[in-house]
């Protein structure tokens, strides 16, 4: 539906353009010489043009055709300050036909893009090339380039991704015995698209080309101009291909583990980050859990039957004369450690209950 929208959008605004591109606005319409005219015939238009909208030379007219004339003669002086000079003729040309990579025009017939009497390829070595002779420029006046080059392949989109990054809740079993075909659901909402996009690059190249396709239209509304930028940008922001994602969780896995799935226009990270458990804590590779022994059993020393986190079950000794909160160390049945193929230990800590409470905690 946005896409859609947005198309419609464009379309309309392209029809609102086309008669303002022919009207006075235009530098060459204004000073009555075609585009391709020489500098010379433009420089000699110009003088035509002043000599006769010069305010100077209409001093006898009503006041109305004096209004008329001066208005004239400030819109030919500003049409002459962009195009009576090569280079900001260039700079002129180059963002009238091509305001946006997606206005790329060729000539009738021809399979390339021509720009300063030279054929190129795509729109993308023409900015290039832009660039380039802007540096050129520079550097033959002595002036600094603070860091401009020319943005190599900067409009190829296919060198650009959205970038998703995103925790998965998984319980602490599935980490420990592991898990075949575990799903993980991508949320893709607008605003996770637009950070996506943008942690990518692709959004930044979108936005460049959003701004300088709704440049134009700041000649008609400002207000339109922002709103139909914003619905071209928002629009061409892209939907990924799939939100679900399989994988299998390995034993021994901990949270923070990655799972990277990359396609075309689209990397999809999701982060594992361990669910609580009520009876069990990890830390490092030791396992961490707690048992409850009455006065009489921690004096006399007991056996307490435990479950594991993978539902095996442990008979676990308490010795006599057991102190509240006291560690009982059970050697290698904590975590799996990957690099080393080593377990952890599992530390069992003992509660002793007050026999003042009816309930056990």
């Amino acid at each position: 539906m946005t896409k859609s929208l947005g198309t419609w959008v464009i379309f309309l605004v392209l029809l609102i353009l086309r008669p303002a591109t022919a009207t006075s606005n235009d530098p060459y319409s204004v000073l009555k010489v075609p585009n391709t005219a020489s500098q010379d015939e433009i420089r000699r238009s110009y003088r035509s043009l002043c000599l006769k909208y010069h305010p100077d030379k209409n001093v006898a007219k009503s006041t109305k055709e004096k209004k008329q004339c001066e208005d004239t003669f400030k819109e030919i002086q500003k049409a002459y300050s962009l195009i009576g000079n090569p280079e900001t003729r260039k700079n002129h040309d180059i963002m009238a036909r091509y305001s946006t990579p997606y206005a790329a025009r060729r000539q009738p017939g021809s399979q390339f893009h021509t720009f300063d009497g030279q054929r190129y390829n795509s729109v993308d070595e023409i900015f290039q090339e832009f660039f380039r002779q802007q540096q050129r420029q520079r550097s033959a006046f002595g002036a600094p380039s603070f860091g401009v080059r020319a943005p190599v392949d900067f409009f190829n989109l296919s060198r650009f991704k959205s970038v998703y990054i995103q925790t998965v809740s998984v319980s602490l079993e599935d980490l420990y015995t592991g898990r075949t075909g575990f799903e993980m659901s991508l949320k893709a909402s607008l605003w996770q698209r637009l950070t996506a996009a943008f942690r990518g690059g692709l959004g930044w190249v979108l936005l460049y080309q959003s701004v300088l396709f709704a440049l134009p239209i700041m000649r008609i509304s400002k207000a339109l101009s922002f709103v139909v930028g914003i619905i071209m940008f928002q629009s061409n922001i892209p939907e990924p291909n799939r939100l679900k994602f399989y994988t299998t969780l390995q034993a021994g896995y901990k949270e923070g583990t990655k799972f990277t799935f990359s396609e075309e226009r689209f990397d999809t990270i999701f982060i594992l980050k361990e669910m609580e458990h009520k009876n069990f804590v990890r830390q490092g590779n030791d396992l961490h859990t707690t048992i409850y022994v009455t006065p009489r059993q921690a004096r006399r020393g007991t056996k307490i039957r435990h479950s594991h986190l993978d539902g095996t079950p442990l008979l676990i000794h308490v010795p006599a004369g057991t102190k509240n909160g006291q560690l009982i160390r059970l050697a290698e049945k904590g975590w799996l450690d990957r690099r080393k193929n080593t377990r952890g230990d599992l530390l069992v800590q003992v509660r002793v209950k007050s026999m003042s409470r009816r309930r056990w905690p």
